[in-house]
């Protein structure tokens, strides 16, 4: 990117914003989903610049969603391991769709690719592949909801990988007074 400035410019001011953004954001508390997507349209416009056409990103919240609390930084690394396993890993590159939706009294979100996919038994990584973004991920849900959740993957089709997310709808209190 020495050559081209303007780019060059934007990735870094991207990166910033997001080393800011995970610096000040303790993994304990929880975020309004909205702020949550703030921090993967960072990352992605990161891995953007770095992929180019290669990277194709859908973002599907449903509306009315957007207040719903989350652990910061949950989709980071599911995001993440789809970069790395399924853009990355692909001459022609990858889509990554991510979404949210209200179902009952829960959020379901999900972070699905079109990459090679895994072996998975019983909705878990089969073997060794579970990797330490997965580990971490169902451990931060675990101290935050105890057993009121739910972290599964499934395979995508016609390929790739699913990876869902099912926690409790807690909605973002708003003060009266600034409402």
């Amino acid at each position: 990117l020495i050559n081209e400035t303007d780019t060059a410019n934007k990735m870094v001011s991207r990166l910033s914003d997001f080393l800011r953004y995970s610096l000040y954001k303790d993994p304990i508390n929880k975020v309004p989903l909205e702020q949550e997507i703030y921090a993967a349209r960072l990352y992605l416009e990161i891995e953007k610049v770095r992929f180019s056409e290669r990277l194709s990103i859908i973002i599907d919240i449903e509306p009315g969603t957007e207040k719903a609390l989350v652990p910061s930084l949950i989709l980071q690394p599911l995001i993440e391991n789809a970069v790395k396993y399924a853009v990355a890993s692909q001459i022609n590159g990858g889509t990554i769709i991510i979404t949210g939706r209200k179902f009952g009294h829960d959020l379901l979100l999900e972070v699905a690719d079109n990459g090679p996919g895994m072996t998975i038994t019983d909705g878990l990584p089969k073997g060794s592949d579970s990797g330490v973004g997965l580990v971490n991920t169902r451990e931060r849900l675990a101290a935050l909801y105890d057993k009121d959740f739910a972290l599964v993957l499934t395979h995508n089709q016609p390929r790739g990988l699913k990876v869902n997310i099912r926690i409790p709808l807690e909605l973002e209190e708003t003060d009266p007074e600034h409402a």
